[in-house]
């Protein structure tokens, strides 16, 4: 199976141009926005950020594409497969960084958002990830209260708004605006949101309307 992964360029393209994304429900939710068949995995590099940020959301994982003997040998003893895995490879089908400790960091985010016992209750093995683009395509839920904790620890994995900046598509002026207003929690919380389909924060619509002005620029 051929992974749909996403990238800081084509997922953060997202909430420098707003257009592309809409900007929510009347009610203040936001459904998640999902490349399309023709386009996702078309941007799937991203720019190497100036230095290197140190991890500090405490992942152990190494990101790796051996998912899949992995999963194999893990269904033949019928039990659910080990956190690591999961954490394997939820960093190789999103691969936002070009860094395997970063990634990993955000595949640790992810499996920590989910909570290994639904992963482990589900029965979905971790081949299972690889093409998703939304957790809801797996039948994975995030609960609304551990959206914070799991956009802090995303915000920790490395800069999300330099890259996302770097890897955008706008103009020099239209990014410029846009850099006085993306920050790296903004960024981490629009891919959670993105990836859960959970309500975004006053602060995250807010900063929505402003891009929109970018796009005059």
């Amino acid at each position: 199976m051929v992974s749909r992964r996403w990238s800081l360029a084509s997922t953060v393209g997202c909430i420098l141009f707003v257009a592309a994304c809409g900007s929510g429900d009347d009610d203040g939710s936001s459904a998640p926005s999902s490349p399309t068949p023709e386009t996702a995995g078309k941007a799937t590099s991203v720019a190497e950020p100036a230095s290197t940020p140190t991890v500090s959301g405490g992942s152990t994982a190494t990101a790796s594409s051996g998912g899949g003997a992995a999963s194999t040998a893990s269904a033949a003893t019928g039990g659910p497969a080990p956190e690591e895995e999961f954490v394997d490879v939820f960093a190789t089908n999103y691969a936002l960084f070009a860094d395997a400790e970063q990634d990993a960091c955000v595949g640790q985010t992810l499996v920590n958002a989910v909570g290994y016992d639904q992963l482990a209750a589900s029965g979905i093995l971790p081949d299972d990830v690889l093409g998703i683009v939304t957790l809801a395509e797996i039948g994975l839920t995030v609960e609304q209260e551990a959206l914070p904790a799991a956009i802090e620890q995303l915000d920790e994995c490395g800069d999300l708004a330099t890259q996302s900046l770097e890897g955008g598509s706008g103009t020099e002026e239209q990014t410029a605006c846009a850099a006085e207003i993306v920050t790296d929690p903004l960024t981490a919380e629009q891919l959670m949101v993105q990836l859960t389909g959970l309500a975004p924060s006053a602060e995250l619509l807010e900063a929505r309307e402003a891009l929109e002005a970018c796009q005059s620029e």
